[in-house]
């Protein structure tokens, strides 16, 4: 199946190889965070991403992992995971298989789901993260596997998914066979939620992943949930960043534990 067939959503030519790069921005050191470089195998294929570690001598940390979308790479949501390692959580941001440095098959649809509890796991390992304070946080595809590991994996505390689609065939120019849109579409599992709860971002003129995605699988989740309809925002939420990160970062003041704070 080719993944064009199925991933390409009507407008996808809005985003252009150039215009993505102009976004994506390089992750730096800083005096409130450690950053490290740090890479694991899945199923032999290499994958790369960074890990930064807050610098206030805490013995264990909230951390939150962070997934990108299609078409995108850990560099995308640099400026939140910034900010989250400057409000005292461990963030661990990745590419995908295929995707950015990460080696293999690019990891579309479902495949992805694997990629985020690995990348869950490899945290949960780390000594200095508090194993009941992980977040799992995903922009489009990444949101919509997040929200697939979410609702079976009950060590997620909670799930923030930015811009998700409930069901695949309903955004691609090409609809999947049933069951690759049944194992891809978190609409079928968010009635039956693992994790504690659940965060929908979605911005308001998104034409990709339009916001009656995130309201549907608002409407069908069964934990705790909140969701937030960005205003004149698209699918990249990059014209209200402040805005974004403030939504993001109230959730998690009020579902994460501060360890020590």
């Amino acid at each position: 199946m080719a993944i064009g067939s199925v991933c390409e959503p009507l407008d996808f030519p809005d985003y252009t190889k150039e215009f993505l790069e102009e976004i994506f921005e390089p992750f730096e050191e800083d005096e409130h965070y450690t950053l490290k470089k740090v890479s694991y195998l899945l199923n032999g294929s290499r994958i790369y991403g960074y890990l930064l570690i807050p610098k206030e001598n805490k013995p264990m940390y909230p951390a939150v992992v962070i997934t990108h979308g299609f078409m995108a790479r850990k560099e995308y949501l640099t400026f939140l995971a910034e900010q989250l390692a400057k409000d005292g959580y461990i963030v661990f941001a990745y590419d995908t298989r295929g995707f950015g440095e990460s080696e293999g098959k690019k990891a579309v649809l479902w495949h992805g789901e694997e990629d985020v509890e690995r990348a869950f796991n490899y945290v949960y390992t780390l000594p200095n993260v508090d194993r009941a304070n992980i977040a799992v946080l995903g922009h489009s595809m990444g949101a919509s596997n997040s929200l697939l590991f979410g609702a079976k994996d009950g060590r997620v505390k909670t799930v923030i998914a930015i811009a998700p689609y409930a069901n695949i065939s309903e955004i691609v120019l090409f609809p999947p066979s049933k069951d690759v849109e049944i194992k891809s579409s978190p609409i079928y599992y968010v009635s039956n939620f693992s994790a504690k709860s659940v965060l929908y971002v979605v911005g308001e003129r998104d034409r990709i992943c339009p916001k009656e995605q995130s309201e549907k699988l608002f409407n069908k989740t069964n934990v705790k949930k909140r969701i937030v309809i960005i205003k004149g925002e698209g699918h990249l939420l990059i014209g209200k960043r402040d805005e974004f990160v403030r939504v993001v970062e109230d959730w998690l003041d009020e579902e994460m534990a501060l360890y020590g704070g």
